[in-house]
């Protein structure tokens, strides 16, 4: 149990390390763009979703790899031949969506740069990948919603597999969506709090 919590405060602050790291940098080389704003900061909200698309940008690289686990849980049905052509879609229809987060969020690593810098192109973007990343991880929670509605209601995955899709992919592809979908909201704010 003790073991189980230090690993996971240590994933916590590995994963930190780059988005805040590069806040800092970033954050106290942009203050001279807002000058003309009380304190000579950034808004609170637009500190936020600087820092929020910086870590969700770092985990567009390892969201390669949900994919392939999909194919393995794939393969495994199939090996296994516990499974029904809905369940093999909500798997395959997994990795897809999660193969399209990573790309819908390549952009968001710059855009948490530019928008702590003030630059009125991010203004101008953060409306579009805004929606994009709303249309994209709505898509994605129904999915993992309708996985978890699935392994609760029926029997169409073997225990192995329930266990792996569960907790590999589906808890993952939501969490991240969630996170997203509050992104695409801070997005909204910090744009018409740097306008000002």
């Amino acid at each position: 149990m003790v073991l189980e919590i230090a690993g996971t405060l240590l994933g916590i602050v590995l994963f930190a390390i780059f988005p805040t790291a590069t806040y800092l940098y970033v954050e106290k080389r942009s203050r001279r763009h807002w000058a003309d704003v009380a304190g000579a900061r950034a808004p609170g909200v637009v500190r936020l979703a600087s820092w929020v698309s910086l870590a969700l940008g770092q985990l567009c690289i390892l969201w390669l790899v949900l994919p392939v686990v999909c194919g393995f849980l794939v393969a495994g049905l199939m090996k296994i031949g516990h499974g029904n052509l809905l369940g093999y879609g909500l798997v395959v229809g997994l990795g897809v969506i999660a193969l399209v987060q990573a790309i819908a969020g390549l952009g968001l690593i710059p855009f948490g740069l530019r928008m702590l810098a003030r630059n009125s192109g991010a203004r101008k973007r953060a409306r579009s990948l805004g929606v994009v990343l709303g249309v994209v991880n709505g898509i994605a929670l129904a999915l993992a919603g309708a996985t978890y509605a699935l392994m609760a209601l029926t029997d169409t995955f073997h225990r192995f597999i329930r266990v792996g899709l569960a907790f590999g992919v589906a808890m993952p592809v939501g969490i991240y969506a969630i996170a997203s979908l509050v992104l695409a909201a801070l997005m909204a704010r910090a744009t018409s709090a740097s306008k000002e």
